[in-house]
């Protein structure tokens, strides 16, 4: 069933989101999902999990500031992870049931800028729980912060001085995404023209406001992830094991025992992208 559209207005910035009824829950349905998409995507890039997802539950795909069909500002402030975090603030009330919150890469992001502005305490009152698909965690250093800085900085400068096609080559290119590439052609064809979509100064105010030197430290993020999950709301880590920088990092939050992580085996940094079936199972086991 193709997924239904609509629009909601958090201060004075509109967002659309895409939405799916349950279409095979029997007895007691499970809460929704809201997934919250990555830099340069839409919520269309979930219609292949939002289906699996949907088969148990009702499940609502924003999209963020900047991106899909949402508003873009001219103003650099709604696109500050503060901003963005409100706004998903907004959504969470605004979905009936207390919602699984999913965010991946940026909305990861996004969703813990939303976390750590309610605070723990009213983040669990909202929500039955909270899956991370390869997000980072903030700087734990400050030389960490300045190198984020230096890399987002860089971003923003190719953003801005190249064709957007030029710059998707590059991003597609870059190791991250090297698992990618042994997609079928069709599906990094409709990859790569969502990302041509999207505008390139929205994505360099994106990169500007909300990059990974703008996070909080990963210490906030970590304690705020320790005392949700101690208030009786689930938290989960998830990546695929063939992405290496986010597999030391759900390593690392394993061996402190700040959440539960999954890995993917056979998918890298996308998961719900590249094992679709795998990452749905990880979305039904955490509420």
């Amino acid at each position: 069933m193709a997924p239904m559209t609509d629009c909601f207005d958090s201060d004075g910035v509109r967002y659309r989101y895409l939405y799916c009824k349950a279409q095979g829950a029997t007895g007691r349905r499970r809460p929704p999902a809201i997934l919250v998409h990555g830099f340069a995507q839409s919520s269309s890039s979930w219609i292949g999990a939002m289906d699996l997802i949907a088969q148990e539950r009702d499940v609502y795909a924003i999209d963020l500031v900047g991106h899909g069909g949402s508003a873009v500002p001219a103003s650099p402030a709604p696109y500050s992870l503060r901003s963005m975090g409100e706004a998903l603030l907004d959504f969470i009330d605004l979905v009936p049931g207390k919602p699984v919150v999913v965010g991946y890469s940026m909305g990861g992001r996004v969703a813990l800028s939303a976390l750590l502005e309610a605070g723990p305490a009213a983040f669990a009152k909202k929500t039955r729980g909270l899956l991370l698909e390869s997000a980072g965690m903030g700087p734990k250093t400050e030389s960490d912060r300045v190198a984020a800085a230096e890399r987002d900085a860089a971003t923003v400068r190719r953003l801005r001085e190249t064709s957007l096609r030029d710059f998707m080559t590059y991003w597609e290119n870059l190791p991250l995404f090297e698992s990618q590439r042994s997609l079928p052609k069709r599906t990094r064809a409709l990859i790569q023209a969502g990302r041509l979509a999207n505008d390139a100064e929205a994505l360099a105010r994106c990169v500007e406001c909300a990059g990974q030197h703008r996070m909080p430290s990963y210490h906030e993020t970590t304690e705020a992830l320790r005392d949700l999950g101690l208030r009786g709301c689930s938290t989960l880590y998830l990546t695929g094991a063939k992405d290496e920088k986010y597999s030391r990092i759900a390593n690392d939050l394993h061996a402190a025992g700040i959440v539960q992580t999954r890995m993917a085996p056979k998918a890298g940094h996308n998961v719900h992208l590249e094992d679709p079936a795998a990452f749905a199972a990880c979305v039904h086991s955490v509420a």
